[in-house]
Parts: structure tokens; sequence; C-alpha cells
């Protein structure tokens, strides 16, 4: 399951509510008790009907192809859903991974015209990407004094499970951000601090980039270097939506870290660490 969909849970659990997750693999998933578990995929039509059966409300992660959920949402009894989506969805329609992402909004709202959208700027879990640089003492990456919002999944979580569970933002779009602006350099910086370990920042290309992560992809690969390369004024906009959904004020990427910091740790730096707190 995603982060942000394991957030919601969690969050929905503590709100009383009944849960229930789809989860191509349960048993990793490792979800609480309590949570009704259903096997399948976003791709699966017959795990999607047999998730959606009985559900008023739904929150949507879906990377991938969704022609299989709109087709299992229109057929279903579900009359509110939560999409998160991207802010590109919006702003840059010459990038195919973001097209995609608004197709996924067509095909969502047509099954479910109360859809509450969320445009979330870059996550600061995409920080993860660079756990062994971080552990080997430098961080590689391009457009190192680019600054651009960042915000915690865990505040877009807390949106989402706003929207599931009243009805005041139904058939809304949101642009989420965090409180602050960030360039590839100064989150290295914060990592640096939270693991008291020295972690340099050096500067690689575009091409640098795209020929040391091939896994990603070109349209990937097009879709972050816009937005971390170039972000248009749209992108740059920090939004207050966050606390006038939730209540609480967004935190900070230095909370996000404080709260994976081990992540970024060998177990060597870990046990360092503990003797050093003694």
């Amino acid at each position: 399951m995603p982060p942000i969909g394991r957030e919601v849970v969690d969050l929905l659990l503590a709100a009383g509510e009944k849960v229930r997750a789809l989860s191509r693999d349960p048993a990793r998933a490792a979800l609480p008790t309590g949570v009704e578990v259903v096997q399948g995929a976003p791709s699966d039509y017959a795990g999607l009907v047999a998730a959606l059966d009985g559900v008023e409300s739904v929150l949507l992660v879906v990377p991938g192809d969704a022609k299989e959920l709109g087709r299992a949402l229109t057929e279903s009894q579900t009359r509110k859903a939560v999409l998160v989506s991207s802010i590109t969805a919006r702003t840059r329609p010459e990038l195919a991974y973001a097209r995609h992402l608004r197709e996924n909004e067509t095909l969502v709202r047509a099954a479910v015209p109360g859809v509450t959208i969320l445009h979330p700027g870059q996550f600061a879990s995409n920080a993860l990407w660079w756990q062994s640089m971080v552990q080997a003492g430098t961080v590689r990456a391009p457009y190192g004094d680019v600054a651009i919002p960042v915000i915690d999944p865990i505040d877009i979580a807390a949106v989402a499970a706003v929207a599931l569970v009243g009805d005041e933002h139904v058939g809304a779009t949101f642009t989420l951000t965090g409180p602050e602006r960030l360039s590839p350099r100064q989150k290295v910086e914060v990592l640096a601090e939270a693991i008291r370990r020295r972690v340099d920042f050096a500067e690689v290309t575009d091409e640098q980039f795209r020929a040391a992560s091939p896994q990603m992809g070109p349209d990937l690969h097009d879709y972050l270097s816009a937005l971390t390369g170039s972000p248009k004024p749209d992108e740059l906009e920090l939004t207050a939506t966050v606390e006038q959904v939730t209540g609480r004020s967004p935190r900070t990427f230095a909370d996000w870290v404080a709260r994976n910091r081990l992540a970024f740790e060998t177990p060597e730096m870990q046990a360092s660490s503990k003797e050093n707190d003694r």
C-alpha cells in the first residue's frame, strides 16, 4: 500500500471509521487490526469490484492506468472519492506522465462526479531515492539550487481523510504544499544534520542523472526534470490549503526527516548514534 494510503488508514481508524483496504500483498502491507483487507490491484477489475462492494467513500492513489478502476467505480454504489494526483496534471499538459494523470482524473470524475482531487507538489519522501547516497556520504543530483515546494505525505493523507469523512469538500480540487521551498542542496543539509554525519552534495547534469537511473524511464525523467529543473510560477506557489482543511500547519521537510531518519542510517550509524546518545 502506498505511504499515503497507509497514513489515511491510520487516521480513519483513529476517527472510528470502518476501513477496507485493497492491497496487492496483504501480508506485506501488515495493516493494523480492524482493517478489512481485499487482495487486488487498481488494474484488477474483479478485485476492485469486491473491494468497492458496499463502500461509500474511497481513497484512490493510482499511478498506473485507471480504466478498470473507472469501470468498477461506475458500477459501484460509491458516492464519494478522493483522488491523489499531482499539480502537474494542471500545469504540465505537454508532459506524457502529467497527461496520464489528467486522464485518470477524467476517468474518475466520470464515475464519481463529486470526486475531490488533490494536487500535491513534490513529496518529501522522494528523498528516499537518495538513501544509499546519503549513507555513502555524497548525494548526486541535478538542479542543486532550484528550490521548490515540498510536502510531507502525512499532510496529503490528513487532507484526504477530512475529505473522505465529511461532505464539505466534495467536488473540490486542492493544490497542496508544505510551508517552505527547498533545493536539493538544502535537503541534503537537513538530512546531514538529522543523521549527524557529513553528507556532501555533488551537482550532476540532467543527462548524467538520466544515465544513472534508467529504471525510471523517459516519461518520468521528463516529468521530474521539468518540475525540479524549470518550475512554472504555479508550481512555486506555497498554499495554505493543508491548514485550511485540517486546522493544522503543514509539516516541514525536517519534520519528515525526523520521523524517517533511520532510513538514511546504516546499522553501523545507528549503533554509533545509540552510543553517542547514552
